[in-house]
């Protein structure tokens, strides 16, 4: 089961577990008011869905606004945040890019974009679909474009396994991706930038006048 999965596991049990304690508490004032044969049974069970959507609700906002929340929740699987990557074919590089993971209604999005060394041109890419296993393994489908062409969407397949740091949470990852209409396959690494120390160059980056020198950085500093 992936963390998410897990998370919203939890949330039922506990939500299932408020629903039962209020159920206890209120079964005297239910036999009272309600004379009805199993109507207290019956609003037992409605007490305790109100609590597991209430409780869903409750967690999944906090989840939502909160990157606090997000990493206490999901501990060593915590992947979100700006990721440097390089590509190789055949042993060379051959492109260097940064993705990014977040999290959104609890689906993991990753997205990104690749350049070519000379940082001339530009091959973003979104993932339709990513999920992370309970070993680190995320495997993606996704459809990447190149900057200087109208060609229509370029599907293909990735998997990428998380490495933990010493606080326990991913900070690089391996793994392979696969253009499916190419029969291309590339192995490529990413390192995970730090809000703090990299502050810098995730400022750098998000200006389009000022990636190309953030990615020229970003290249020195981990090839």
């Amino acid at each position: 089961m992936d963390a998410l999965k897990k998370l919203q596991t939890i949330e039922e049990a506990f939500g299932a577990a408020v629903g039962v304690v209020l159920a206890e508490q209120l079964a005297p004032l239910m036999k009272q008011w309600l004379l009805i044969s199993g109507s207290p049974a019956v609003f037992s069970v409605i007490l305790v869905t109100i609590s597991i959507l209430f409780v869903r609700f409750l967690t999944g906002s906090l989840f939502e606004r909160s990157k606090t929340v997000r990493k206490i929740l999901l501990g060593k699987d915590y992947i979100e945040g700006t990721w440097f990557d390089i590509m190789w074919e055949k042993g060379k590089v051959k492109e260097i890019g940064v993705s990014s993971l977040e999290y959104a209604d609890f689906q993991i999005k990753y997205s990104g974009e690749d350049y070519d060394l000379a940082v001339t041109q530009r091959l973003p890419f979104m993932a339709e679909m990513a999920q992370l296993k309970k070993d680190g393994l995320l495997m993606y489908k996704y459809t990447a474009r190149r900057s200087d062409t109208d060609r229509v969407g370029i599907p293909g397949y990735g998997e990428l396994q998380f490495h933990s740091g010493r606080s326990g949470m991913p900070t690089r990852y391996t793994g392979e991706y696969f253009l499916l209409n190419e029969n291309t396959k590339c192995s490529f690494e990413g390192f995970k930038l730090d809000e703090k120390k990299d502050r810098e160059l995730l400022e750098l980056l998000d200006s389009g006048e000022t990636r190309k020198e953030a990615l020229r950085k970003l290249k020195e500093k981990y090839s």
